[in-house]
């Protein structure tokens, strides 16, 4: 029987090491069971790991900060969380690029997800990058003339500056040119937005909509899950935010996060939740009128063939009976759309 193979997973950098589960012999070259695995009869040695990707700066000589931040501001009241402007000179510059290197790890990617709405702002000699220091220093950045190091600015949902530093503060102890983790967190953390009570969300949603006579639609999700993130998405879009307003406030519960968010699904009628997004419609009276699952139909999710897409319509309109026809017909234009875009 031939030895079984290993290969070297994204995990390994964390120390573990993923086998084969012993669960059937693999293919022999001859097809034949017990064939040796190469003629000399000795095992195929490891695959090698494949070398990480290559660093990709997301800084944006091009970008208008001004109106990112803005749009930042929008995403970080949404999530009930902070904005981040990172200031950097050159995307090309080994500072930059170790920046970027750390923080992409699964840690400060879930902090940011979480946590913060994400801008990187150029600051170099592009067309935009004096502007860009004006707006930076106009923010309490603080920026040092001479110091190639990013400097990461924390703003509120209403842009009112709550920190500056550095990154230059943030170096590896050990490893020259490494820009420490724990650092950027022990930084990032204590200006992170109180966690959102999941309740009183809810009841905000609810105060709101009974004095512009609509209903509520409140989703939850959970930071990692792909369809979950792809349906906030989906609802924060202009067009589709435009054609829901007029009819529905909605709300976001993130079940990672948010205080109380498990329990109060619960308390809606999510108790065996299939998928995510799951979400409950209410009434401008805060009563439920409807659910994505019920213990007779499955999770609606991300709605994208017809049968759930008339499903999640109908639900709308038990919120708000008075949904526009017009409005109506955007939002299902708007799916059909997304799923002609073939996502998988």
């Amino acid at each position: 029987m031939t030895t079984p193979r290993f290969v070297v997973a994204a995990g390994a950098l964390l120390g573990i090491c993923l086998g084969s589960a012993g669960l059937g012999q693999p293919p022999s070259q001859s097809g034949r069971p017990g064939a040796p695995a190469n003629p000399a009869g000795r095992p195929t040695p490891p695959a090698r790991p494949a070398p990480p990707p290559p660093v990709v700066s997301p800084l944006n000589p091009e970008l208008d900060v001004v109106a990112a931040i803005e749009s930042a501001k929008k995403e970080a009241r949404a999530k009930g969380g902070r904005v981040l402007v990172i200031w950097a000179a050159d995307p090309e510059a080994q500072s930059t690029r170790s920046f970027v290197e750390a923080v992409r790890t699964p840690d400060m990617m879930k902090l940011f997800g979480l946590e913060f709405a994400v801008v990187w702002a150029e600051i170099g000699t592009s067309d935009r990058g004096a502007k860009n220091v004006e707006l930076a220093n106009s923010l309490d950045a603080q920026l040092k003339a001479g110091d190639v190091h990013p400097t990461l600015t924390v703003l509120d949902g209403s842009g009112k500056p709550l920190g500056s530093r550095s990154a230059a503060l943030m170096g590896d102890d050990i490893r020259r040119g490494v820009y420490s983790v724990l650092k950027i967190q022990d930084y990032l953390i204590p200006l992170r937005a109180p966690a959102p009570d999941a309740r009183a969300t809810m009841n905000g949603a609810v105060a709101r909509a009974r004095a512009g006579g609509k209903g509520v639609l409140l989703v939850f999700g959970e930071y990692g899950n792909r369809w979950a993130e792809l349906f906030r998405g989906w609802l924060a879009q202009p067009e589709v935010a435009r054609a829901l307003a007029p009819s529905m406030e909605v709300a976001n519960v993130e079940l990672k996060r948010d205080t109380g968010a498990f329990d109060l699904m619960e308390s809606l009628g999510g108790v065996r939740v299939q998928s995510l997004p799951w979400f409950a419609v209410l009434g401008g009276d805060g009563k439920v009128v409807g659910l994505s699952q019920t213990e007779k139909t499955p999770n609606i999710g991300f709605p994208t063939d017809d049968e759930e897409i008339g499903a999640f319509l109908g639900l709308l309109r038990k919120g708000h009976p008075g949904l526009p026809e017009g409005d109506a017909k955007a939002i299902r234009a708007s799916l059909e759309a997304f799923r002609q875009r073939k996502v998988k």
